[in-house]
């Protein structure tokens, strides 16, 4: 996927002048635009569609961190965002997550596993939280599991994702998931491309990469992993 030239402009214009920060208000949007408020509104629905927009609620939105990317990875990332905000959550019916028999149910379907678990398993970098999934056919896995008991919930920790884009490279597609999930994905990218520089294509890059590592960190003010942004830097 390609940007087309509106597009790159309004991305860096925001990279340029929107502030980073945990939300943002029409405004702030106009602003960092330097356009109208009706101009930011149509401009607020592409990054939604885009999937950069994680929630909005009166006028108020917050965006993934992803967002703030260069500019040359932002078509790479795409495929994963659109995924991402097509995701499907369900946990066990009693409120247990049910990570661990959704693995089991789901692999034997057939499909990819990504994010959390997928990073896990390549760096052994951040505990896992969720379970992200692309199964062969959505569809046939939300069955399977309904009758093994789950629900769909907001709350869930089994998340399913529609297979869009090319999963050619299994460890760039997870590496472009994490980028496009913003937030601890950022730090298992970062964790990727340090073990796997070759298959990210990531070297061009890294050193965003690490300012943005620094700047999750703050807001997550502390984490669970062994190793700070900063020792990666300095490896």
């Amino acid at each position: 996927m390609e940007l087309r030239h509106p597009e790159l402009q309004m991305f860096t214009r925001v990279q340029s002048a929107l502030p980073r920060k945990s939300a943002y208000t029409l405004n702030d949007l106009a602003f960092a635009l330097g356009r109208s408020k009706k101009t930011a509104y149509r401009h607020l629905q592409q990054l939604k569609r885009m999937g950069f927009v994680i929630a909005s609620h009166e006028g108020v939105f917050t965006l993934r961190d992803s967002v703030f990317l260069p500019t040359s990875v932002i078509p790479k990332i795409l495929p994963s965002l659109l995924a991402i905000s097509q995701q499907r959550k369900l946990r066990l019916r009693n409120g247990d997550r049910g990570i661990e028999r959704a693995r089991h149910l789901l692999i034997a379907l057939g499909g990819f596993p990504t994010l959390d678990y997928a990073a896990y398993e390549l760096t052994g970098y951040q505990t896992p939280i969720a379970f992200y999934f692309y199964p062969n056919s959505l569809e046939q896995a939300i069955k399977v599991l309904r009758e093994n008991g789950y629900v769909e919930s907001p709350r869930g920790s089994v998340i399913l994702l529609p297979k869009i884009g090319d999963f050619s490279n299994p460890i760039q597609r997870v590496f472009h998931d994490s980028l496009a999930a913003g937030g601890r994905g950022i730090l298992d990218a970062i964790a990727i491309t340090r073990k796997f520089p070759k298959e990210t294509g990531s070297t061009d890059y890294l050193h965003s990469l690490l300012n943005m590592a620094l700047k999750v960190e703050q807001d997550m003010g502390g984490s669970d992993h062994p190793v700070s942004s900063r020792r990666m830097r300095e490896d």
